[in-house]
């Protein structure tokens, strides 16, 4: 997530060495959540995305930078695409958006996204183990 409500909470790792200074801090938050009969990798990445907008909002964010290597949902969520099974979590995205003043939803190729794919797998893997 990028900003924060008070400008004053910025983790050391997560800092833009190329952010110019007029720009506010970047911030970023982490955090997990278990959600179960979740039908594929497409609906669990889209109800990530609810959730961080429900963060976001929880935690008083006005601006919010997604990126995400799902190609197909960004397009979903920037309204070029629909799927189906997802309709209901892309509405409430849309809805959430309502509550910030500046955000976007970007592709990241997955090689550049190796650490959040590296969480994801490991997280089915203990899912499957258990």
């Amino acid at each position: 997530m990028d900003g924060s409500p008070d400008g004053k909470h910025k983790p050391d790792d997560c800092t833009d060495p190329t952010a110019p200074s007029a720009r506010p801090t970047p911030v970023c938050c982490y955090g997990s959540k278990t959600e179960e009969w979740v039908s594929s990798p497409l609906v669990a990445e889209g109800l990530a995305v609810r959730e961080a907008l429900y963060q976001a909002r929880e935690h008083g964010f006005n601006s919010l930078i997604l990126k995400l290597d799902a190609q197909i949902l960004i397009r979903a969520i920037n309204g070029r695409d629909s799927i189906k099974g997802l309709f209901e979590i892309l509405q409430d995205v849309q809805s959430l958006t309502c509550y910030l003043s500046d955000f976007s939803f970007s592709h990241v190729p997955r090689s550049n996204n190796t650490a959040a794919d590296l969480l994801a797998n490991r997280a089915l893997s203990d899912l499957y183990s258990a």
